[in-house]
């Protein structure tokens, strides 16, 4: 089997994302437009991100596999863990041969690598499926059998969530107000399952920002929820966001982006107090007004009445 190294030097990203750039639908010479595909843990779905990528002049179909494989790591953005791979086409069958470290992966880290590789590759017209190898062997499941040629019909996506919504519960949340800058609490009947920790849902409600006229977000959109979990009766968070963003770049924004948070889960009767990291990470002293390293209590001082 002819085996392929990755290449990053095969691709010019001319636009990251078409959606930030003034001239969507524009496609210049020599470029493709393209969908990648990442898993959002706010829609609990396979979500495409649309680039134009400028390629090599005559590229052959290898290489052009590579290239779209770099450009989904590039901008996968903690979305997929990216690990080193070989590729072979043949057939319209591309097979992928990933390192061992994939054995070292998550389940569910596993699940969303294949899937996202699985719906970026069969975009190209000349891709009908694509089979998975870890060093020389095919890739198998959870009792040893081998998953052969995948294609979008057999990724699994339901793997994605094992614990399905079933139940409807209704959730406070608080944004801020438009007008002024105190936080205003928004009921939300949301879909759940009793088997996972509302605390997960209120976030990503959080993320997905408020349904009331006259309120804005107060978290940066791209905000990514890493960990999260309740030990005596303090919730512990664990965020990734653009510290730059305008919802947090005032103090102001960053009083009201960590109280939106505190005073939404202490909503929960188990959560008293809510302690924060930042990429895996307790920040030391403050990043302005709020200092990320205390661990805060509910606030109504902040919230309209």
């Amino acid at each position: 089997m002819s085996k392929y190294l990755l290449k990053l030097s095969l691709i010019l990203v001319v636009c990251l994302l078409t959606s930030c750039n003034s001239g969507v639908g524009t496609v210049p010479e020599n470029a493709e437009q393209f969908n990648m595909y990442y898993f959002s843990t706010v829609e609990n779905d396979i979500i495409p991100q649309q680039v134009i990528i400028n390629l090599e002049e005559n590229i052959d179909k290898k290489d052009y596999i590579l290239t779209v494989i770099d450009t989904l790591y590039r901008l996968g953005n903690g979305m997929i863990v990216p690990i080193s791979l070989n590729v072979d086409l043949s057939n319209d069958i591309v097979s992928i041969i990933l390192d061992e470290e994939y054995t070292f992966m998550s389940t569910q880290d596993q699940i969303v690598l294949r899937a996202s590789l699985i719906y970026t590759l069969t975009e190209l017209d000349f891709v009908e499926g694509i089979e998975f190898f870890v060093g020389e062997n095919s890739l198998t499941n959870n009792i040893g059998v081998v998953m052969g040629v995948m294609d979008r019909s057999n990724v699994g996506i339901g793997a994605f969530n094992p614990n399905p919504a079933t139940n409807y519960q209704t959730v406070v949340l608080y944004f801020r107000d438009e007008e002024l800058d105190l936080l205003v609490a928004e009921k939300r009947e949301i879909k759940i399952n009793k088997d996972v920790p509302i605390e997960g849902y209120i976030m990503e409600e959080l993320v997905k920002g408020p349904e009331t006229e006259g309120l804005i977000p107060t978290l940066p959109s791209g905000t990514t929820i890493n960990y999260i979990e309740t030990k005596d009766n303090v919730c512990q968070v664990d965020l990734s966001y653009d510290r730059q963003a305008k919802e947090v770049l005032t103090d102001i924004g960053e009083e009201l982006f960590v109280y939106s948070i505190v005073n939404s889960l202490t909503e929960i009767y188990k959560i008293e107090k809510v302690s924060f990291l930042i990429d895996g990470q307790r920040p030391e002293g403050s990043a302005g007004l709020m200092d990320f390293g205390v661990t805060f209590e509910r606030n109504e001082t902040i919230v309209v009445d």
